[in-house]
């Protein structure tokens, strides 16, 4: 609480000093790492509006820095907020652009991450043939990464798309797979 002041101070700092013609690239470094520092603090103490305007900046900065594992990284929190605020269809421009990047750079895992949270923008506007297309994609990933978390994630909410197709011998069977990862 005390220090929540100088946070924001140093925040706007480092945003202003990362752009315009007096570029500073260790302002820009600060810039970026602003929204990573503390994800839970700020989503306590910013307003979502204010988180946005904290990713956007950090999204100038880090382009200006050319750094894509980071650009990809704001424009799927980015991406993350828009879909908090019930805008979806804004939500997925931000994931394919993180989706593209990833993929440029053979990231499989953020890719993974990507497709999953395409998946879920489109079961949130009703569209579960579509949502299916992303989930499947990323369930391939996670079972070629091992990784059971992201598994047991990508096996859940394909389940609630065939559920809300009427198709439900394939929900039980995508809960049923989730099951018994989650035990």
């Amino acid at each position: 609480d005390r220090e929540w002041p100088h946070i924001r101070a140093g925040q706007a700092w480092a945003a202003e000093h990362s752009a315009g013609p007096e570029e500073d690239d260790e302002a820009a470094h600060l810039c970026n790492t602003y929204p990573d520092a503390g994800p839970a603090c700020l989503a306590l103490r910013l307003e979502p509006q204010e988180r946005i305007r904290w990713l956007e900046d950090a999204l100038t900065a880090t382009r200006n820095l050319a750094d894509r594992h980071a650009e990809a990284n704001h424009l799927g929190n980015l991406g993350d907020l828009y879909a908090q605020l019930g805008e979806p269809r804004r939500a997925i421009e931000l994931y394919e652009q993180a989706l593209a990047i990833d993929r440029e750079l053979g990231d499989r895992t953020c890719e993974g991450e990507d497709l999953g949270s395409l998946g879920l923008a489109y079961v949130t506007l009703d569209e579960p043939h579509r949502a299916i297309e992303y989930l499947e994609q990323q369930l391939a990933i996670s079972r070629e990464l091992d990784d059971r978390r992201s598994q047991g994630t990508a096996l859940g909410i394909p389940g609630l798309a065939h559920a809300g197709l009427s198709e439900l011998n394939q929900a039980v069977e995508y809960y049923r797979q989730h099951l018994v990862i989650a035990r």
